[in-house]
């Protein structure tokens, strides 16, 4: 008699491991903008390469260009923190 509540524990615990993970909600993506700036002149620096990458399930990537004001905007990202760094 003790072999029966055991296989059922078992078998449910079964079905709760293969389970689909939850979704995150719908949640519209976001956008950011900046200046890319020469950290010693404060200069704004043109054609610089600005990466954005967000660690959400549903990140976004963007790699816009600044503009000859150093200006820069990156839209459709996923919720969360992002990691952003330039190149030139």
């Amino acid at each position: 008699m003790n072999v029966i509540p055991v296989f059922l524990l078992a078998a449910q615990l079964a079905v709760f491991q293969n389970s689909p993970a939850p979704q995150e909600p719908d949640v519209p993506p976001g956008s950011l903008s900046g200046q890319v700036v020469n950290a010693l002149t404060g200069e704004p620096v043109s054609g610089a390469r600005v990466t954005v990458q967000c660690a959400s399930r549903n990140a976004g990537y963007s790699q816009p260009v600044s503009d000859r004001g150093g200006m820069f905007s990156a839209a459709g990202l996923g919720p969360g923190s992002c990691t952003i760094s330039a190149t030139h």
